[in-house]
């Protein structure tokens, strides 16, 4: 490591610094950061809100279309979301234990692998409300930056056997603001880099939940929800997080349509 070299001239010399101006305080470790925010607690009180619903809206940049959404959600893992972009399409997706279904007005409903489940279960407005330290195996961190005027501190986190991902906390209130991860795409025989951002956190019931999230990869592009209301202590059985069935609009066939 060269810290600074110095520059002698006959019997005149200079010396030069390199880290001078650097912070002389002690090095920020993963330890040190998780420490500065109780995410145990966090994690108990989230646990102790039942289910909570968000309600909201949906806009797909890449498309140009708006809807509605709908979230249904608690920490054992169920989950149900619905989308409606009128007579565009609708879609809805839930989960329960080791089950999940996908179903949308363009195709018939689809089973969830162990994979897509993952995926739902890590996009949800809770996914990083409460104690999510202790789902990792390892933790690293890797430098302090800004994000969008806010001091954060950037964490690796690894999974075993899943990818790991990569966070931006935010040095005041311990909210995660950014995930960047990769997804297993078996259709695609790899994987699909994704970018999870989270803004405007409300502090619901003692719990900090964001009321704007940003999802973005390449297949799909970016969309962008946003949740009006924000509602805890649902008692939901797990009937409210079945899907319903619903009627899907007929096919449109070219010629088909009689003048």
């Amino acid at each position: 490591l060269v810290t600074g070299f110095e520059f002698m001239e006959g019997e005149d010399s200079r010396l030069f610094n390199r880290v001078s101006g650097i912070s002389k305080e002690t090095p920020q470790t993963a330890e040190s950061i998780l420490a500065a925010f109780d995410f145990q607690q966090r994690g108990e009180t989230l646990d102790s809100l039942g289910a909570f619903t968000f309600d909201g809206t949906m806009y797909m940049k890449q498309s140009g279309l708006h809807g509605t959404l709908s979230i249904l959600v608690d920490t054992s893992g169920r989950f149900l979301t619905e989308s409606d972009f009128g007579k565009s399409f609708w879609f809805r997706m839930n989960a329960m234990g080791d089950e999940g279904t996908m179903d949308a007005s363009f195709i018939e409903p689809q089973e969830l692998d162990s994979n897509q489940l993952k995926i739902v279960r890590n996009s949800t407005p809770l996914a990083w409300a409460g104690n999510w330290p202790t789902q990792c195996s390892a933790i690293r961190f890797l430098q302090e930056e800004e994000f969008e005027g806010k001091a954060v501190w950037t964490l690796l986190l690894d999974y075993g056997d899943d990818p790991a991902k990569t966070i931006a906390i935010d040095q005041k209130t311990g909210d995660v603001l950014v995930v960047r991860s990769k997804n297993a795409i078996p259709e695609i025989g790899g994987f699909l880099p994704y970018k999870l951002v989270y803004r405007d956190f409300k502090e619901i019931d003692g719990v900090r939940v964001p009321t704007k999230i940003t999802a973005q990869d390449d297949m799909t592009g970016a969309s962008e929800s946003t949740f009006a209301t924000v509602e805890t202590g649902i008692e939901a059985t797990d009937e409210a997080f079945k899907i319903e069935p619903r009627e899907r609009p007929t096919p449109w066939i070219a010629g088909s349509v009689k003048q």
